[in-house]
């Protein structure tokens, strides 16, 4: 199931007030007054609003015809295309078991007659009328229906032209997740265009499929995506999972490792269904022919083209790491009665960023190795040798690193910094630039840092990514969001002084490049662990730059960082962690150095320590192998130890 989105699920004609503030900031920054900031917030407000309401009351729930409660599989969503009732929906419209609910050897089976259920946008439930399929398509994932007899005055969406879109365009995803309508108005989110892929008939589409940030799940497939005018510009196909399937236990696509969208929310453009439904009668009542509206563009569209050409140019300097690998990478993490459970993993190009023009690349250490024993201390010797960090590192046979201007060179692993969860990579380039043809020479673009003070929470980041490999796209892997908060230094987590964000995270652009809306270089986005976390769930994290900047040379010499452990267990008083030790682990820095339990640490390099909060602090950034001064007291005495960390195993 896909995420909530960098917008709240909200039903029916609320609107996203969180796009308001940074309509504001971006008037203001280029010399508007409040008074127009405000006047453009209530354009935007508008525009909005015009949108949903068009596609509101043309939204319908899709269920088999006279099939009970126990047979039912899943319903589909809707929408309305004409004002004698022909309905778009998915493949899987009528879908429904051929026995009840538990019985052994059930089988799927598709009805062909369908109860469309219109809400009632004035109250509770809904109104029911007979439909029958013209058309279905399960491999394209669309059905055509036609409404028995459809009521007067049926409202219905027009079909816009999905050729059009842009990469950062507004799109609105409406459905009814919830089956029965019980709820009346259709569930509603919003987002932007993820990604385009391109047409495998160009004449017919340009675009196979649409991807969007907005959140879909399966209760919505075959309901309208619509643009900023309200027109139909694909209907919903999928919350895509990996690996996973769906309610007939059937594989949700895609079932391939390779595949970059996984986690996205997957549309039908109305391009492929205007040209797939365009030999039937229907067609012209369907697609009618005709001037077509050429609306204005608004303040909304203005931010979607800000997003668009922001992401486009952070995108130069955003490359494709093609890994290959002598074992497969695990992700292995705990699972029920101590064992563990391997999750699906991703396998396709993932996301880096470059950083120099002599060819350093950054990228998210989830890309290479397995961080469940980075993300539960202690875990690591209970994992499988192939889920551990070094094993990961280890199983790389070759990295092909695909920059922007086509050429596709050699890159290694120069060092990865396990505290912060990244890796640092050298691509094989002279001098910044790398041979084009003919001898001609082509510069390479590298991210630039935004200053720090754009880290605050509730301004918008864009993630851009790049998975596409050797087929680079013209535009990146695009989510949006905002930044959401900065973790506390002392937590007992990796994660933090890291910047959490909803700008959605999967494997395909983990890696890549958080920017800001001017697309400077906020930080390298990174996934931590999918089973706290998940992928595109409204979680994911970014490695701020200032954090990463001070490590860099280090990391270019080679030098790992591995989080340093002393080897001392706590004590307990009155329930709370304390700075006195309870146990001295054997082997580790603790014993090395002298320490003994009842010992109680009171500084740290003459640093106070009054909890362990306090020595994780003082810990952050310091490598195994570095040198402390602990002031400690021994049976009342105080006393000076020199340590030597060592490194969690």
């Amino acid at each position: 199931m896909s995420r909530p989105a960098p917008f709240a699920r909200v039903p029916g004609y609320r609107l996203f007030a969180v796009v308001m503030p940074c309509l504001a900031l971006l008037l203001l920054a280029s010399g508007g007054t409040p008074a127009q900031a405000k006047g453009s917030i209530s354009r935007v407000e508008s525009e909005f609003e015009k949108a949903i309401e068009k596609a509101t009351p043309a939204t319908c729930v899709c269920l088999p015809w006279g099939v009970g409660k126990k047979l039912i599989i899943g319903g589909s969503s809707g929408v309305i295309m004409s004002r004698k009732g022909l309905v778009l929906s998915d493949g899987d419209v009528g879908i429904h078991s051929d026995k009840p609910r538990g019985v052994k050897g059930a089988k799927a089976v598709w009805s062909d007659e369908v109860e469309i259920r219109l809400p009632n946008l004035k109250g509770k439930g809904f109104r029911s009328y007979k439909a029958r399929v013209i058309r279905r398509d399960r491999e394209m994932d669309s059905s055509l229906l036609r409404i028995e007899k459809p009521p007067s005055g049926l409202k219905f969406v027009t079909a816009g032209n999905s050729d059009d879109l842009r990469v950062g365009d507004w799109t609105f995803a409406v459905g009814n997740s919830f089956g029965l309508a019980a709820e009346a108005p259709p569930t509603l989110t919003a987002g932007v265009v993820a990604s385009l892929t391109p047409g495998k008939n160009v004449k017919a589409s340009r675009y196979e499929s649409i991807y969007t940030s907005a959140a879909v799940n399966q209760g919505v497939n075959g309901g309208p995506l619509v643009d900023i005018h309200g027109h139909l510009v694909g209907t919903i196909s999928s919350a895509v999972g990996l690996s996973g399937k769906d309610s007939t236990g059937k594989p949700m696509l895609p079932s391939d490792p390779q595949f970059a969208y996984a986690y996205l929310g997957k549309v039908v453009p109305v391009a492929r269904l205007r040209n797939f439904y365009a030999d039937l009668p229907e067609a012209a009542e369907l697609f009618p022919e005709g001037k077509k509206p050429d609306p204005k563009r608004g303040e909304s569209a203005a931010l979607s083209t800000v997003f668009h050409h922001t992401a486009r140019r952070a995108y130069r300097a955003v490359v494709s790491l093609e890994i290959k690998r002598s074992k497969q990478l695990s992700l292995a993490e705990p699972g029920g009665k101590g064992g563990m459970v391997n999750v699906p993993r991703y396998l396709g190009p993932v996301s880096g960023v470059l950083i120099s023009r002599d060819g350093y690349v950054l990228t998210s250490l989830y890309n290479l190795a397995n961080l469940t024993g980075l993300v539960i201390p202690g875990l690591g010797p209970r994992l499988p040798e192939n889920a551990r960090v070094k094993a990961g590192i280890d199983s790389i046979k070759s990295i092909l690193v695909h920059l922007a201007d086509g050429r596709a060179v050699e890159g290694t692993v120069c060092a990865r910094h396990e505290g912060l969860g990244i890796a640092l990579i050298k691509a094989k380039v002279q001098d910044g630039a790398t041979e084009a043809s003919a001898g001609t020479v082509t510069s390479l673009e590298v991210a630039q840092p935004a200053p720090s003070s754009e880290l605050q929470p509730g301004r918008f980041v864009l993630s851009i990514g790049n998975p596409f490999g050797a087929a680079r796209l013209d535009d990146p892997l695009l989510t949006i969001g905002v930044l959401s908060k900065e973790h506390a230094p002392n937590g007992p987590h990796p994660w933090a002084l890291q910047w959490q964000s909803d700008a959605g995270l999967t494997d395909a652009n983990a890696g890549g490049a958080a920017v800001d809306l001017r697309g400077r270089l906020l930080g390298i986005t990174t996934i931590w662990s999918v089973t706290q976390h998940g992928r595109n769930s409204g979680i994911g994290f970014i490695v701020p730059w200032p954090l990463i900047e001070p490590v860099l040379g280090e990391l270019k010499r080679g030098r790992n960082f591995r989080p340093p452990f002393f080897g001392i267990r706590w004590k307990l008083v009155d329930g709370k962690p304390s700075t006195l030790l309870e146990k001295i682990e054997k082997g580790h820095a603790a014993e090395k150095a002298g320490l003994q339990a009842g010992d109680e640490i009171t500084q740290i390099d003459g640093q106070s320590t009054k909890t362990p909060d306090d020595v994780r602090a003082l810990l952050r950034g310091k490598w195994s192998g570095d040198s402390l001064t602990l002031t400690i007291r021994r049976a009342g005495a105080e006393m000076e130890i020199a340590l030597t960390l060592g490194a969690r195993e």
